[in-house]
């Protein structure tokens, strides 16, 4: 069995983020800094699952579990999940959910083997500096890659679906698509077409505004995917989201 992949996340601050008047306030608060420093690490917490927080029962409060995992003061825990919530930073999905939806368009990522071939493409940049006399087959080269991207997409058909039921059928999704698109398919509750993709802990979210989708919600996409599998109009698209 191939040892599975290591993949590399990081926290894109932005550059304006200490003059946002949330985070303005809240350092004017007293411990304020403690609790920006307490901000941040909630944020690197979630990276890994599209900012979603999940309460594990751990301990008998939210604020006491993640004072565990941070190895901070419960009580400052309490006061900065007070104000995010005060400020829409962060928002319960339900009972042991709970979404910071910044740290959605700040996460980046990439895998092992991405990080080697950006590597590998920086080092032909710079040998490309010096094809002064092989102009022509350096824009070969670089039309080749164009080409090659293009083909990053992989659609798969699901003939190598077990579609014996539907349990199954989600089961194969969650486990082979997390953080990959789906398919642009219709929500029957608006009649709008949607982009659906599947966070690391599994919850449907919708790819154009990155919300995650309420469990009555999630359970229709979910029947309306299925439907399209077993008539054979659903294509899935490898494509890594993040």
């Amino acid at each position: 069995m191939s040892a599975k992949t290591k993949r590399y996340y990081w926290l894109k601050l932005k550059d304006d983020f200490f003059s946002d008047p949330r985070i303005k306030k809240l350092r004017r608060i007293a411990g304020g800094d403690t609790y920006t420093v307490i901000l941040l690490k909630l944020m690197l917490l979630t990276v890994k699952s599209d900012g979603l927080l999940v309460y594990e029962g751990i301990e008998s409060t939210l604020a006491l579990e993640l004072a565990l995992k941070m190895d901070e003061d419960d009580k400052n825990v309490e006061a900065t999940l007070i104000y995010m919530q005060n400020m829409g930073l962060i928002q319960e999905v339900d009972d042991q959910v709970y979404d910071l939806p910044q740290v959605r368009e700040l996460t980046g990522s990439e895998s092992e083997s991405a990080a080697r071939v950006r590597k590998h493409r920086k080092e032909k940049q710079l040998k490309s500096l010096h094809c002064n006399e092989q102009v022509t087959q350096c824009n070969k080269n670089v039309t080749t890659e164009k080409r090659d991207k293009r083909k990053e997409i992989e659609k798969e058909p699901l003939s190598i679906v077990s579609l014996q039921s539907f349990e199954s059928f989600v089961s194969y999704i969650r486990a082979s698509f997390i953080n990959k698109k789906i398919v642009r398919t219709i929500d029957k509750w608006s009649n709008k077409p949607i982009t659906v993709s599947v966070s690391a802990q599994g919850y449907l979210y919708d790819l154009d505004t990155g919300k995650t989708f309420m469990a009555t919600r999630a359970k229709e996409i979910w029947k309306n995917l299925y439907e399209h599998a077993k008539d054979g109009t659903l294509v899935l698209e490898r494509k890594e989201t993040a």
